[in-house]
């Protein structure tokens, strides 16, 4: 079997069974050791597409099998949405040969964005996503800047419509921990 578009060739499907028994153990005995959840959720979902054990829908379930991961230790799901595709597959591809370290990355990024969103629906008048032009007035940062960290995945914020949005609360947590401030 070939994944199109990708240099990774699943096993031959006779080993599928072997490598998934192999994976659950592995991904148990981690778990039980108290391995980061970040870093676990990284691998176990690494490790689950490189064995590809579906003729078709092993990205969904991947993503699923990954979820159920970080709802097990009380993390909100996380979404890879359309724009987010082509920086998975880059991300995934350096994981797949060996650095885990910008899929984990990855995974922390689209945290921090179900978080905002999760909060929007369900937290304060702090928690309210507003448009980042809405955080201008008396703030330190122009909305480009505030884009641009968005973008880099610094700033917590979800797109939509095209626009990034964000929180007080997210605003001011970068603020406190990441950002540039005023002089």
């Amino acid at each position: 079997m070939r994944i199109v578009g990708a240099k990774h060739t699943p096993p031959r499907m006779e080993k599928v069974i072997e490598r998934m028994a192999a994976w659950e153990r592995e991904y148990a005995h981690r778990d039980l050791l108290g391995e980061p959840e970040f870093a676990l959720g990284a691998w176990m979902h690494v490790q689950f597409e490189a064995v590809h054990p579906f003729s078709d829908g092993n990205g969904r379930v991947g993503r699923l099998l990954l979820n159920l991961h970080f709802l097990k230790h009380s993390w909100p799901p996380v979404h890879v949405l359309p724009p987010d595709r082509e920086r998975y597959l880059r991300c995934f591809d350096a994981a797949d040969a060996g650095d885990l370290s910008a899929f984990e990355a990855f995974l922390r990024v689209q945290m921090a964005r179900s978080l905002v969103d999760l909060l929007d629906q369900v937290g304060t008048k702090e928690d309210a996503l507003r448009p980042l032009r809405a955080f201008m007035r008396g703030g330190p940062y122009s909305a480009k800047y505030l884009a641009l960290r968005a973008g880099q995945g610094h700033l917590a914020a979800v797109k939509a419509s095209g626009d990034w949005h964000t929180s007080a609360r997210a605003l001011k947590l970068y603020r406190n921990t990441l950002g540039r401030r005023k002089a």
